[in-house]
């Protein structure tokens, strides 16, 4: 007899689609194999610079991104900053910013930040905050606080451009003090200025705590003081301006305003328009590294102490920045950018 027919097949079992993928697990994936161009608005070896090559190995690790760092100084970090700026909004192009100085001339309306609104730029974290420190040179004639209020000839001080570190803190040390004194702009970088110093072709110069630290290892510099209300963790020993001499309410809140501006740091940003669970993959992948145990003692080994706020922190700090009244703004642009500048 023929054998019984066979039974029909089992239906198949219903298949699962491929789970869609997170925004996060988006972001993750989008960068594996990908370049990040890292920007430094400054020259090689000076603090910007350091920082970022701090951090590139680290960002390569928790991307599967190549990390290059590109050095593009001058037009006072304008010139990097336009370009992150301009740069396709895909989040591979990011910058180590001096938010202070962009802070700084968008609130005052200076040229040089037409067409750039950095509140619209992604912060992503806050590095450092660091005070600024003031130095002189062994071959300058000035050798403590009192001989410059007595100064019989123009204080030379240098700096990189209008609205830098160097630039502002210069020129709140000579309000306070009451100085004769210029700020001399046009150097490439910090340690051009440093240079200068040790020279004798300018008197002094200020930089952020940590770099001061490196140049004051020269033995033709020495650091006179923080303009700041506190003192730094890498030069401790070094006194506040107000330690030296006894600061009227006025002179203090120039100080105050100082150290309100500085507060910005060197921060990281990427392009305006970058998907925001790219911004917010970045975000998180910072936060990772500038927490790490082992790469902050990294950090402070070298002396470059991490200060690290969240990106989300840093636009509101900036928000706050530029929301002060007319009258504080007239007042900042006179005595820090325009009064002791040459």
């Amino acid at each position: 007899p023929a054998p019984p027919p066979a039974p029909p097949p089992a239906p198949p079992e219903d298949v699962a689609p491929p789970p869609t993928p997170t925004p996060e697990e988006e972001a993750a994936a989008f960068y594996q194999g990908k370049t990040i161009t890292f920007v430094v608005p400054y020259t090689p070896g000076g603090g910007y610079d350091t920082y970022a090559r701090l951090i590139t190995p680290h960002l390569e690790e928790e991307t599967g991104a190549t990390v290059v760092v590109r050095n593009m100084p001058g037009g006072a970090t304008y010139i990097a900053l336009n370009h992150v700026y301009r740069a396709e909004p895909d989040g591979l192009t990011i910058i180590i910013a001096d938010a202070k100085t962009a802070t700084l001339n968008q609130m005052i309306d200076d040229p040089k930040a037409e067409g750039i609104d950095i509140l619209t730029l992604n912060w992503l974290a806050r590095v450092a905050d660091e005070p600024g420190v003031t130095s002189l040179g062994t071959k300058s004639p000035f050798k403590t606080v009192d001989d410059l209020i007595a100064a019989e000839r123009t204080i030379k001080f240098g700096a990189t451009g209008l609205g830098s570190r160097e630039q502002i803190t210069e020129s709140v040390l000579c309000e306070v003090l009451g100085l004769d004194a210029e700020v001399i702009l046009g150097f490439p970088g910090s340690s051009d200025v440093a240079l200068a110093t040790m020279r004798g072709e300018i008197d002094g110069h200020a930089c952020s705590a940590s770099s001061m630290n490196e140049y004051v290892k020269q033995p033709e510099l020495f650091a006179l003081c923080h303009v700041s209300e506190a003192r730094s963790s890498v030069l401790s020993e070094v006194p506040t301006i107000g330690e030296l001499v006894t600061l009227t309410p006025e002179q203090l809140l120039w100080v105050q305003r100082l150290d309100s501006i500085m507060g910005a740091g060197r921060s990281i940003a990427t392009t305006p328009g970058t998907p925001a669970n790219r911004v917010q993959f970045l975000r998180t992948v910072l936060d990772k590294i500038l927490n790490d145990e082992e790469f902050v003692a990294k950090a402070e080994k070298i002396e470059r102490p991490i200060d690290y706020i969240t990106g989300e922190e840093v636009q509101r700090y900036i928000t706050e920045l530029l929301g002060v009244s007319e009258e504080e703004i007239q007042a900042i642009k006179y005595v820090m950018l325009e009064k002791y500048t040459k």
